[in-house]
């Protein structure tokens, strides 16, 4: 709390008394000495607070309150922060959406505790840089002031929020990110913005529902190094040169060679026969999730004149009535059909081994099978990592051209040497 006042007065008596739906919890006495005061309590569940200044060090004045913060700001210095590991990811088709992770210690020198409560926001910084925006998902306090963090960047935060999908056709992909993403900071590829998809969406998870329509459109997705989520396309472009200088180790496993790469498309085409969605008497208002898509929503004669949709799409229905409720619809035909390309480098003794990939959504603009590739090896390498290389960069390792998708490394030492996982194309 910060006072504004004249010649440094400020109060000496503050009572401040904590409620909880009118039910006084908490009552203390605070003696400030400044006009720069902070209330140490912890108190949870509260939703009124109320200050009674009582007296000031001087007889007849008026006190007004500059600034009232709720909670603390904390920064944590190097000397404090131990065992610092970043782990980043990512998926160079979005088959899949990883997420960035922080793992840390903490041995806090400040007396007033902390409350990592889960998603408290924490930013990561390096010699002034900015290595990642996180959100804590677990901690573990010991001896007092020892505490060990586990935090997940924004994609971790998708993970507990609903998208409630629907059937698209020529839907831009910048307005669905936009209503996936909604008040989450982000910037997404003017290119891939412009792209539009057709196709169906689920109710999922809203990091299942981004992953899937990034993946139809042929971006990206990655956390690191930012504050906010970057939607993008690769880029093929070099990046960094690890020669001798700077590689410590490079392990290198080939797998089977995988012959043929086969990408699964739907297509979804109306069906004429009705079926009963929901059969039951209803007084108010429900919420009824469909197990496939349906269209043409509409209530049979029998049900009450009073029921009415409130909301919906393909996937679900908002619906108020009050009696017997009987909801029809029509369902949709799933029709499926495989694209496919074979390894150029397949020769008559390899056995057969096939990568599949399904896609509920397709996009007008461009041949996803093009974005697929066909990986002859995979690189362990651990470097000296001083060009800040990324996640998602090509970079050349002694003389071969290879994608990293993931980097593991500790901050808290004089130089960064990173464990990187990459990928070596045919």
């Amino acid at each position: 709390m910060v006072f504004d006042t004249i010649e440094n007065e400020y109060p000496t008596s503050v009572n401040v008394k904590w409620y909880r739906n009118d039910e006084l919890i908490i009552s203390r006495d605070y003696f400030p000495n400044e006009v720069n005061f902070f209330f140490e309590q912890d108190v949870v569940a509260y939703n009124k607070v109320v200050f009674t200044f009582k007296k000031m060090c001087k007889a007849f004045r008026y006190l007004r309150i500059y600034e009232i913060e709720d909670g603390i700001t904390r920064e944590f210095y190097n000397d404090e922060i131990k065992n610092l590991t970043v782990l980043e990811e990512v998926s160079p088709t979005t088959e899949n959406l990883s997420m960035n992770t922080l793992d840390m210690e903490i041995i806090t020198k400040n007396s007033v505790g902390v409350l990592f409560q889960r998603t408290l926001p924490i930013k990561l910084f390096r010699d002034e840089s900015l290595v990642g925006s996180f959100f804590i998902e677990s901690s573990e306090k010991e001896n007092g002031n020892d505490y060990r963090i586990t935090a997940v960047d924004y994609i971790g935060l998708l993970d507990g929020q609903k998208y409630m999908g629907g059937m698209f056709t020529n839907k831009n992909v910048g307005q669905l990110v936009a209503d996936i993403l909604q008040d989450m900071p982000y910037t997404i590829d003017s290119t891939l913005a412009s792209r539009t998809v057709t196709g169906y969406l689920p109710i999922l998870t809203k990091r299942e529902s981004l992953q899937r329509i990034i993946f139809a459109s042929g971006g990206i997705i990655d956390c690191s190094r930012t504050e906010n989520i970057e939607i993008k396309l690769l880029n093929n472009t070099i990046k960094s040169n690890l020669d001798r200088t700077k590689v410590i180790s490079v392990k290198e496993k080939v797998d089977s060679i995988t012959t043929r790469i086969e990408l699964i498309e739907h297509k979804y085409k109306r069906k004429w026969a009705e079926e009963t969605l929901y059969d039951e008497k209803l007084k108010g208002e429900t919420r009824v999730e469909f197990s496939s898509p349906y269209e043409r929503l509409y209530f049979s004669d029998e049900s009450t004149e009073s029921a009415t949709i409130v909301e919906s799409n393909a996937n679900y229905a908002i619906i108020s009535a009050n009696g017997y409720t009987e909801l029809m619809g029509r369902p949709y035909n799933d029709t499926t059909s495989t694209k496919s390309k074979v390894n150029p480098l397949v020769v008559g003794t390899d056995i057969a081994k096939i990568r599949s990939y399904d896609s509920t959504l397709v996009c007008n603009e461009i041949n996803l099978l093009d974005y697929l590739k066909f990986v002859s090896k995979k690189l362990t390498v651990t470097f000296n990592m001083q060009n800040n290389e990324k996640i998602g960069d090509m970079v050349n390792v002694l003389g071969t051209n290879a994608r990293i998708i993931s980097l593991e490394y500790e901050l808290n030492t004089p130089s960064i040497y990173a464990t990187a996982e990459m990928e070596v194309y045919e």
